[in-house]
């Protein structure tokens, strides 16, 4: 539960910087989050939809996998900074 609200903040942490730093525009950003809360919203449904229909070996193999990746981000966001990101040099 506490997870679903430090989400939320940081997204409107992030989109405040971005109105902020003048990157984005308030329309911008407040058109994304409505856009990016309707496809999660969907996809969300169309997920347990699915999971629903799935045996239970099937689905601690889909769990497993989703596990992996959800580490394999987290992974990669502490070496961006770790190692610094420099928006002026991306190869």
């Amino acid at each position: 539960k506490i997870f679903n609200y430090l989400i939320i903040f940081w997204a409107i942490i992030i989109g405040y910087s971005r109105i902020y730093l003048g990157v984005h525009y308030p329309a911008d950003v407040i058109g994304g989050a409505i856009l990016g809360t309707a496809i999660g919203l969907i996809w969300g449904k169309i997920t347990l939809l699915y999971l629903q229909k799935l045996p239970p070996d099937q689905f601690r193999v889909l769990v497993l996998i989703s596990v992996m990746n959800i580490v394999c981000v987290l992974v990669q966001i502490i070496l961006v900074f770790l190692k610094g990101f420099d928006a002026n040099n991306i190869t």
